[in-house]
């Protein structure tokens, strides 16, 4: 019987290659998608280790962040601080007293 890799190793910390299960299952994918996009060019970065699949969890983490999608309105600037948020409603304020 083939045993899988453990997700944590002997020092007690996560693996940082993940198997392409590992990410279909993380992302909710078929592994046939995830190969797909390799065929493709698409998807994040890999490795191929002895004909096999892995993927860095640095790389599966970046590709993920670079997917991320703000909330914030079209043509809005997020605010960095107290000082936006005031400079912001001043306006606000005379914009509506005027």
């Amino acid at each position: 019987m083939m045993r899988r890799p453990d997700p944590i190793d002997r020092t007690g910390r996560e693996n940082d290659l993940l198997t392409d299960a590992q990410v279909a299952a993380r992302w909710q994918l078929s592994r046939g998608t995830l190969a797909n996009q390799r065929s493709q060019g698409r998807g994040p970065a890999y490795l191929k280790l002895a004909g096999r699949v892995r993927y860095r969890r640095s790389d599966i983490e970046a590709y993920e962040q670079a997917g991320f999608v703000s909330r914030e309105p079209a043509g809005t600037t997020p605010l960095d601080g107290p000082t936006d948020v005031r400079e912001t409603v001043e306006r606000l304020i005379q914009s509506l007293g005027s």
